[in-house]
């Protein structure tokens, strides 16, 4: 083999590896896409499907689930933000 197809051969290596990182890096972004963003969006969805039919007090308690939901997605934190609000909305009622 000469300098130049050496030359060529590595960078043809080079480009094959570059495709699979890129082709496995868009596989991993679907997989949190379908496990984490699709059941979010369903389940934000359900909620306001059902404030939409309910009324008065029952319509708040749905209203706060929402923001639970809502807060629920800020990550390292939103876990425990959304369990004191839980813990307080309870305190009240």
């Amino acid at each position: 083999m000469s300098y130049e197809t050496e030359i060529e051969f590595t960078n043809t290596i080079g480009l094959v590896v570059m495709m699979l990182v890129a082709f496995f890096l868009i596989i991993l972004l679907l997989d949190y896409y379908i496990r984490r963003v699709v059941p979010y969006q369903r389940r934000a969805r359900y909620i306001k499907m059902e404030i939409g039919r309910s009324h008065g007090r029952e319509r708040e308690r749905w209203e706060r689930r929402l923001k639970r939901h809502y807060v629920r997605a800020i990550p390292f934190i939103g876990k425990r933000i959304a369990r004191n609000m839980k813990r307080n909305s309870r305190n009240k009622h």
